[in-house]
């Protein structure tokens, strides 16, 4: 990332920029690609944190490598593992709800997760993240690596 963004200030529709970290071989999709190329992308979604102890919430989505003379070579984040989108959360911070078991903490426990809210989320300059060069995974032209569950030796 070259840009930093923070829940508490980006809205949906913002642009960011960022850079490739290495250099990538040409193929019949798309011309090499330097390293330190120029990227944008769009902020999808972005909610502030808000009480009830709700974190910040940012969703982006990488959507071009800029190349010399307006060339532009799509790219997508690689979707994680476990979730579908390149979602970053900011920290909930209530009170954790055991406590409520004990007497009259209960009552302070519930007004405390009420009025406070949660932490914002920042995805700061110089966050690294992977990116899928080409439109080949939305084609079915190629597939991403399935992870092995087995265990390395």
């Amino acid at each position: 990332m070259i840009d930093t963004l923070d829940s508490s200030r980006a809205s949906a529709g913002d642009a960011f920029r960022f850079r490739t970290t290495a250099d990538v071989a040409a193929n019949g999709a798309h011309p090499a690609l330097p390293i330190g190329t120029l990227g944008f992308g769009l902020v999808m979604a972005a909610h502030h944190s808000a009480r009830g102890g709700r974190p910040g919430h940012i969703v982006l989505e990488a959507r071009f490598l800029q190349l010399a003379g307006d060339t532009r070579v799509p790219v997508a984040l690689l979707p994680r593992q476990k979730s579908d989108a390149p979602v970053f959360d900011g920290m909930p911070v209530n009170a954790p709800g055991y406590i409520g078991l004990i007497p009259y903490a209960g009552t302070m426990v519930g007004a405390y997760n009420t009025i406070h809210p949660g932490h914002e989320v920042t995805v700061a300059a110089g966050t690294r993240f992977p990116v899928i060069v080409g439109d080949g995974l939305v084609l079915g032209a190629c597939r991403l690596p399935v992870e092995s569950t087995e265990k390395k030796q």
